[in-house]
């Protein structure tokens, strides 16, 4: 409907006609004409009337009309206890305990059931975006929007090769799926734990990095971290090159020589002055085979019990090797290690095949797999008799091997397997849900509990509330004033019996878990969640009781200021009014005045008269009003220190408070409830009701559908403040019985503030100090983009409106430290979003936006 207000009385009552009817009144009408004119100077002397009466008249004369002042108010706040560890069973804390700070004392407005530790783990976690965060790590320190976090969740996997299979410098492969997004790959040994990086397609491992040990043997360990499942069914290690890399003559190396000819097995084709005394490799490679020939492996004349050792740690079970010498079968004798001894090796046509229990072993202080090849020929006493120089010509055909672990261990979140691939737990949580997870220390079952939120959704998000149990979770009742977790507020629910232990995400304990819509889950501001938190009211509660005199009239002093009471006279509980001279001579009723205290009984004319030696008993609680609004986390201690109880904080700003109204503002804000009466009929109704609430400074609104959103700037220092718990529940108080029947909700949300990035260069005025210049600068404009404290004026920005380029130019310019300004960038941020300034306006955005301030970078010269 449209605001009638402003507009002078006859022009106001033509137009409330004009609505009334719906359609154009008849202007010609003299009569209709002259009854409005008639009745429009008869209100404007109404209204010049009241505006001779004295200021207390008129107030009494409005209180006579049903509107009257609006009385003092307590302040309220949110408070947590923590509860120590100590303690075995959760502790009872009931209503009234008494909480300072200074003098001002504020009391419990309910029972709780404190949970010894709280929570010590927070996770949000969403099973089909892979999506895991650890909470605790970020808040309180600042507000957390999950799906602005990257993940924290890892699958890891550790995989255990024996040093039979894995061993320091070894070139070696791994053959599994890689996960969309890498995954870090490490060695572990004994003496730590080391990166592991591909250098020409293959790893190997540090040359000094140990073994591990246990009654298994020596191993070492390959593990891997990712933020995605690996979908491999299994890892296996494959060799790298294989290679003969290492040949003794007894104990003597034999130095590989790069070969300048041909090689064939069918043919040798040698230059003979290409040859020295010392015994030469001359190698040829082909894929996953090698041939060489060597000179004089067993000494000139051959000696019998001198080794020709052949080796490589590739040198695999089931490798083929062929030899071809100038010396018959019976002279030369094949061995292998098996681990324990060297055994002979069943040779046919000169050909043999390595078997399985072929085992690494030291040779000349070389670890590797071994091929022993012994002459045990007849002793040539005189060089005459034997060949002056022999050829030993052998070719190694390499096996095809891979490496499955002895052991390997998975982590998938946290939740530990021993096989591949790795899932994604969901734990019966459905695509569409994603959820919070709290990790208590102990499962208990009573209550009540209560968890307090502190933050806000776009739309309704909390689907269920549910513990763990032996089997799973299971869902709980719960009271919820945080609309499903729109806005701040308490949930408050008792534990089952069935409340048990589980291991999730790594870590062993009991688990509250609220599970979310996925799609507004990622969009939800979290600033807070607090166990064991409870409503805590300022003021002491007090007690009048005495004897009744049986006079007319009489007339007590209760401590103000008053805010709730209660009197009863015998037993009987006693109406308390505002004025008794509105009731009769036998009616129940007690006249009390919040503001000085004084509580009058009837006089047999106007109220009753309590017998003579009735008791009267008075409950109350005197507060102190407005400067009970303290700051946030100003509430500590507890005034009777109970057990096991460790402290209170006080992670909100307490609010409500209210004195005495100053008469000039209550006459002021009278006219305003006598028009919309409690009713938000139109815009300025809407404005007025709510304009009672001091802590408010400003608010927009806006329709969606038939649902009234409020947007709200609360009072306060903060740049970018927020609607406390206590605001939005007052703001619910007013607005509820007030709205009409045709909206069918409404909700209190927070402005959108926007960061203003500022870039400038500056031209300090002579004299000044350029850090000190800078600063002034800096602060000043800070100070103007307050939302509530800022602008020229120092009321702030309206609604839907960012300073302009100019304000920012007038601004500095008028600053008695600047002299120019030379050049200025601006931003506003919206989300992650920059948006410049351009033709020096800012960007269209939404209504409900507010500027705070942002990054700053200002530079300056002095001429």
């Amino acid at each position: 409907m449209k605001a009638f207000f402003g507009l002078d009385t006859e022009t106001t009552l033509k137009e409330a006609l004009k609505a009334a009817l719906e359609r154009e009144w008849a202007r010609d009408d003299p009569v209709l004409e002259g009854m409005l004119r008639f009745l429009a100077r008869r209100l404007e002397e109404a209204r010049a009337a009241t505006e001779r009466l004295p200021q207390k008249t008129l107030i009494h004369l409005y209180s006579l009309l049903g509107v009257k002042a609006p009385d003092p108010k307590a302040a309220r706040a949110v408070v947590v206890f923590d509860v120590s560890e100590k303690t075995k069973e959760p502790l009872v804390l009931e209503k009234g305990l008494s909480l300072a700070t200074g003098e001002l004392t504020f009391e419990t407005e309910e029972e709780i059931w404190a949970l010894p530790g709280g929570w010590s783990r927070l996770f949000f976690y969403v099973p089909s975006e892979i999506l895991l965060l650890r909470l605790e790590e970020i808040l309180p320190e600042k507000p957390a929007t999950p799906g602005a976090l990257p993940s924290s969740g890892r699958f890891t996997f550790r995989a255990r090769f024996p040093l039979e299979v894995l061993a320091p410098e070894e070139k070696f492969d791994l053959a599994f799926v890689a996960p969309a997004g890498g995954i870090a790959l490490f060695a572990e040994g004994k003496n730590g734990k080391r990166p592991l990086h591909r250098q020409e397609n293959l790893f190997s491992l540090p040359r000094d990095l140990l073994p591990l040990e246990d009654e298994k043997g020596k191993y070492f360990i390959i593990s891997g971290e990712s933020h995605r499942p690996i979908s491999s069914a299994q890892i296996l290690l494959k060799p790298g090159p294989k290679r003969i890399t290492h040949l003794f003559a007894g104990d003597r190396p034999l130095a590989r020589h790069t070969p300048v000819f041909f090689f064939k097995r069918t043919s040798l084709d040698l230059r003979t002055d290409f040859f020295e005394v010392l015994p030469r490799i001359y190698p040829v490679f082909e894929k996953d085979q090698e041939h060489f020939a060597v000179k004089n492996p067993f000494g000139t004349p051959p000696v019998p019990g001198v080794s020709f050792f052949i080796g490589g740690f590739w040198l695999l079970p089931r490798t083929r090797c062929q030899i071809e010498s100038p010396f018959p079968a019976s002279a030369l004798s094949w061995e292998y290690f098996d681990g324990k001894s060297w055994k002979p090796l069943k040779l046919e046509n000169r050909e043999a095949i390595l078997p399985d229990d072929l085992a690494p072993t030291v040779v000349n202080q070389v670890f590797a797999r071994w091929l022993r090849i012994r002459y045990v020929g007849p002793f040539q006493p005189s060089p005459e008799k034997a060949p002056s120089d022999y050829y030993l010509n052998v070719s190694v055909f390499m096996a095809d091997q891979s490496f499955a672990p002895e052991e390997i261990k998975v982590s998938n979140l946290g939740e530990e397997s021993e096989s591949l691939p790795q899932k994604v737990p969901d734990h019966g949580l459905s695509p569409q849900e994603a959820a919070l997870y709290l990790c208590l220390k102990k499962p208990y079952s009573g209550g009540p509990v209560t968890l307090y939120f502190r933050g806000k959704a776009p739309r309704e998000t909390l689907k269920r509330l549910e513990v763990s149990t032996a089997s799973g979770f299971e869902a709980l009742a719960f009271e919820d004033t945080t609309h499903r977790l729109k806005g701040p507020g308490f949930l408050r629910f008792y534990l089952p019996e069935s409340f048990s232990f589980r291991k999730l995400f790594g870590e062993e304990g009991a688990w509250l878990r609220l599970v979310l819509t996925k799609e507004e889950a990622q969009k939800i501001q979290i600033e807070g969640l607090y166990l064991n938190a409870v409503t805590v009211r300022e003021g002491q509660s007090l007690r009048l009781r005495a004897k009744a005199t049986g006079k007319p009239g009489e007339e007590f002093s209760l401590k103000p200021l008053v805010g709730e009471a209660r009197v009863s006279v015998g037993g009987k509980v006693w109406q308390i009014v505002d004025d008794l001279s509105l009731y009769g001579p036998e009616e129940e009723v007690a006249e009390l005045d919040p503001q000085t205290g004084r509580l009058v009984f009837g006089d047999g004319v106007h109220g009753k008269v309590p017998e003579r030696d009735a008791l009267i008993e008075v409950h109350y609680v005197s507060h102190h009003g407005d400067r009970g609004n303290v700051p946030a986390w100003s509430i500590k201690e507890l005034v009777s220190p109970l057990p096991f109880v460790e402290g209170v904080r006080q992670p909100e700003a307490a609010v409500g408070g209210k004195t005495e109204v100053q008469e000039k503002l209550l006459l002021r804000r009278l006219p305003q409830i006598m028009r919309h009466r409690q009713r938000a009929t139109t815009a300025s109704d809407l404005e007025n009701l709510l304009g009672e609430l001091e802590e408010i400074k400003r608010l927009h609104f806006a329709f969606a559908g038939e649902r009234l959103i409020l947007y709200v700037l609360p009072q306060a220092e903060d740049p970018a403040p927020r609607v406390s718990q206590g605001l939005r529940e007052r703001i619910q108080e007013k607005l509820r019985p007030a709205l009409p029947l045709t909206l069918s909700a409404f909700e209190v949300q927070d402005p959108l503030y926007v960061p203003i990035h500022l870039k400038a260069d500056l031209v300090i005025s002579h004299g000044v100090a350029l850090k000190k210049a800078l600063t002034l600068a800096q602060e000043a404009l800070r100070r103007f983009l307050h939302p509530v404290k800022g602008n020229f004026q120092g009321e702030g920005f309206p609604f839907g409106r960012l300073p302009y380029l100019s304000d920012f130019y007038r601004l500095l310019q008028g600053l008695p430290v600047v002299r120019a300004v030379r050049k200025m960038e601006i931003y506003a941020r919206v989300g992650e979003d920059f948006r410049p300034y351009r033709e020096g306006r800012p960007p269209q955005l939404p209504l409900y936006v507010l500027p705070t301030p942002g990054e700053i970078s200002l530079k300056g010269v002095s001429l």
